[in-house]
């Protein structure tokens, strides 16, 4: 995250200021001279982490817009909101974001399942929402125009990866060991569908409860018992460090014979940690940001992430990094609570996770899958 001396700083500048504006003007007029938006996230619970990045992308973006002007010349102030998660977390902030009139748009969700609870209140109360990590497909496809998203979609993502473990990998005996949400629903459904396009099987599909499972070895027995050649796990890094670890102890990795997937949300911190890093060696992390891409933008972005947090970006900092940014050109092309949707629609920037232009149902068009490899213990770009 920012510095927090850094972040002190900043903030205690912020509320200077804002005690001198309350001392001169009235009323409301304080209010006036800020942008407020709303993020919501797991700051909490298993997935503490992508909230926490999640959270530090959108500080830097916030920091860096209001040392340059801010937004139209206003602050940007973006309050946060803990999900932990979970939709009924996710109802419950909705409904606190919903009430706070000063709010035009929010930053989130990060999980699918807490994005689809939220979104009909979002919808009721006029705001638009911009996520940076739900990749579920039917969180654009609700009947709601009001939500887009920079993460490419599960339909675009799960059958690049059969596609790699079939046409490039040569595997044709495939398990699948996936949460049960609709994050993981759409991911099976859509990497089974191409796996039978390619003459591939799906030998085993097991799934699990996130945030509740700790023991799956009743799955794992299963999937050994099915005798594949890869094992593709949709899931995030708490689970998944477990999971690929207790399959190592079990047998099913133990050699190498079994190819081992996975999605960007196992890119994080701790999860080789968890899982000991000779149980994910070779591990495939295919991701919808390429952290180590030379474009310029990119490339700016990893020196200051690598600068202020000590590593390169992931996905939810880049993500809701880029989405803050799109806020601020909204507002500036003269968007407002009630029209920003449609001026999203609008939207056509490079963002630094790639290009950043909307399609009709609210998905990022244009950007490509990479894949990555765990090497030594460490994540590097993928080398057949």
């Amino acid at each position: 995250m920012i510095d927090t001396k850094r972040r002190r700083l900043l903030y205690g500048a912020m509320t200077a200021t804002a005690l001198a504006m309350a001392a001169v003007l009235p009323g409301r007029a304080m209010a006036q001279e800020t942008v407020k938006l709303a993020a919501a996230g797991p700051m909490t619970g298993p997935s503490a982490e992508t909230g926490q990045r999640m959270k530090a992308g959108i500080e830097l973006a916030v920091e860096e817009i209001n040392a340059s002007g801010g937004v139209g010349g206003k602050t940007l102030v973006v309050d946060f909101y803990d999900d932990e998660g979970k939709p009924e977390g996710a109802a419950a902030v909705a409904q606190r974001i919903a009430s706070d009139s000063e709010v035009i748009g929010v930053i989130g969700h990060i999980n699918s399942s807490a994005t689809m609870a939220a979104l009909p209140i979002y919808k009721r109360a006029g705001l638009t929402e911009v996520s940076g990590n739900s990749s579920a497909w039917k969180v654009t496809h609700m009947g709601f125009d009001n939500i887009f998203r920079v993460i490419i979609n599960d339909q675009g993502q799960a059958p690049v990866v059969i596609q790699q473990l079939v046409e490039v990998e040569g595997r044709k005996k495939i398990a699948i060991i996936y949460e049960n949400s609709d994050y993981g629903k759409g991911a099976l459904e859509s990497a089974t569908e191409t796996a039978h396009a390619l003459g591939a099987e799906i030998v085993a599909a097991e799934t699990y409860q996130p945030a509740v499972d700790r023991d799956f070895a009743a799955q794992l027995t299963k999937i050994m018992a099915a005798s594949p050649d890869a094992l593709f796990l949709v899931g995030q890094y708490g689970e998944g460090g477990a999971i690929f670890n207790q399959a190592y102890r079990l047998g099913l990795t133990t050699d190498g014979s079994v190819l081992k997937a996975g999605f960007d949300g196992l890119r994080q911190g701790p999860f080789i940690d968890l899982a000991g890093a000779d149980a994910v060696e070779g591990l495939l992390i295919f991701a919808s940001f390429n952290s180590l891409s030379d474009a310029p933008k990119t490339a700016e972005f990893r020196e200051k992430t690598m600068r202020l947090f000590g590593h390169p970006p992931t996905e939810q900092e880049a993500h809701n990094y880029d989405v803050t940014y799109l806020y601020k050109a909204a507002i500036e092309a003269g968007a407002t609570k009630e029209t920003m949707s449609e001026v999203m629609r609008t939207m056509n920037m490079e963002g630094v996770s790639g290009h950043l232009q909307f399609d009709e149902n609210g998905d990022v068009k244009g950007k490509e899958m990479v894949i990555f490899a765990v090497k030594n213990g460490e994540f590097v770009p993928y080398v057949k």
